[in-house]
Parts: C-alpha cells; structure tokens; sequence
C-alpha cells in the first residue's frame, strides 16, 4: 500500500474539499507549508508535519501547534516553502523518509489518471486498500450514497483524487500568480521522482505529464480540458475521444492552441512523444 501526502500550501483552499479529500483516506499524511496551517486549523485537521519560516501564518494559530513536528527555515532562502513540502511528500510516498507511519514504495511515472495500455485500454494503477470509502462499502452502505455524498460542490470525486494520487496539492494558487506558476511547476519535479502529483481546487485539477499515454474520463458536468507545454515545447501529441482531435501535433510555448478542449467519448484518450504536458482539467 502506497503512501498518500496531502499537501496543503497558503494560497487559497476550500476547506470543504479539504476536508473531504482527508477523510477518504485512514492513511493519508499531512503536511503543512507556513499559511496552510491557517486552513487545516480551520477545517480541524492536525497536520502530521509543518514546514517554513512561519513569515505568513497567524501566529496565535501557529502557537496552537506547538506540539506539530516543524521543520523551520530562515527567511533568507533559496526555495520556497511550498518547495519543501513537495519535496518531503515526495520522499515519503517514495520510501525515503521514515518519521512517519504508512507502508508502501514509488510508483511508476505517471501523472495521477489512469494510465493506458499499449493498445488504449485503461490501466486502473492505484491501490484502494485504505480508503475510507472502501471502509464504508464493506459495512454495507451503498457505494452511490457515498458518491452524492463525496461530489457535493465539485466537479469530480475526491476519492477519486485520492485514490489516483500519491500527493494531492491544496492552496497551491491565490493572489499571488507567481506563487501560483512556481508551484505548478513543482509538478515537474513530482514528475520526474515518478511520484503521481495532483494540485487541485474545487474547479481545477492540473497535473503535468512525461511522455506516454494516459485516459482521462469524461466528467457528469460540462468541463474543459486544456493542453499547455511545460517548457518550450511538447511533441508527438495524439489525441482521441475529443471534441478536437489530432495526431502528431505540437505544442509551443506562446500558443493557446490547445486551451478549451472536451473530451466527447467516455474516456479522452492523450499520448505524446517529447517534453513534460501540462494536463488542467477546469470548469468555469
């Protein structure tokens, strides 16, 4: 059994979704970045673990976390907090990191949906054994129950994202868009590790892709997906089960080519031959 991080930085967060997200999981590991304390204090969560100079959060909350194990870094630095954190979570699910309770090893590289096969079938990749839904299943309520209880106000299933990910990203965009870029660019690191990271908000889901094949179902309600390159270019795009489809396309940097496209079969079905696919799944 895999481990799971939960993530949560100081941008803005939807403390439902917070908390739903954590409750679908026993085994799910929480980590703080400085304000994202703010939010778990909020929704009731006690982080497994708190990081950063601690420069942002309310410090009568901070006080009530005396006992949280904190890493704590001069202002002066050459990182971001939210880059620590990431960087922890990826060490945990990895297997690096013994402080913390939780069984499991890496994953292969994948980017948090189900993978695909060598001839498009979708590959189910994740361990479900410490779901709380799977809990709830095995006393006998009804799966369909626990999906309308688990999709009020979303466009998706945090089951689901908890299921699909290793570590799921909260408070990653706000006010500040440059926070925002520099921890949607974290995901390349989480790529690279061959650990699946999410970074999600209650109208976006946004992961980043190495080459491969992947399947991404279509959502109940009207959503978007848009393609975007993380860096100067991704190649050997195909596209299948999509309002705009393709084949050997190409995406550049200053293009908007592959904003707004729905997926219109049961599945949209990505594959690409070069450079790391920003994948966002959105709703307006």
């Amino acid at each position: 059994m895999k481990k799971k991080c939960l993530v949560v930085l100081g941008g803005t967060v939807n403390g439902q979704l917070l908390k739903d997200l954590y409750n679908t999981r026993d085994d799910i590991m929480v980590i703080a970045a400085d304000k994202g304390l703010e939010a778990l204090y909020t929704a009731g969560i006690m982080p497994d673990k708190a990081l950063g100079d601690f420069d942002s959060v309310d410090h009568s909350i901070l006080e009530k976390y005396s006992d949280t194990d904190k890493d704590i870094f001069s202002p002066v630095k050459d990182f971001t907090d939210g880059e620590a954190a990431v960087e922890l979570a990826v060490k945990i699910v990895r297997g690096m990191d013994d402080s913390y309770s939780g069984k499991g090893t890496a994953g292969e590289a994948n980017c948090g949906v189900e993978a695909a096969d060598a001839a498009g079938n979708s590959v189910e990749a994740a361990d479900t054994s410490g779901s709380r839904a799977a809990s709830d299943a095995e006393e006998g309520i009804a799966s369909k129950d626990i999906m309308v209880r688990r999709y009020a106000g979303y466009f998706f299933d945090p089951e689901e994202i908890t299921v699909q990910n290793d570590v799921i990203i909260l408070g990653a965009s706000g006010t500040r868009l440059d926070h925002t870029m520099a921890n949607i660019s974290l995901l390349k690191k989480t790529c690279d590790a061959g650990v699946k990271a999410v970074i999600i908000n209650e109208r976006n889901i946004i992961r980043v892709c190495s080459p491969g094949r992947i399947s991404v179902k279509r959502r109940e309600v009207k959503s978007f997906l848009s393609l975007m390159p993380l860096g100067d270019k991704v190649s050997g795009i195909e596209l299948k089960g999509f309002k705009y489809e393709g084949s050997d396309l190409s995406l550049y940097q200053g293009s908007s080519l592959g904003i707004s496209n729905e997926i219109t079969d049961i599945t949209g079905e990505i594959s690409h031959k070069e450079g790391y696919l920003l994948v966002m799944e959105t709703i307006d």
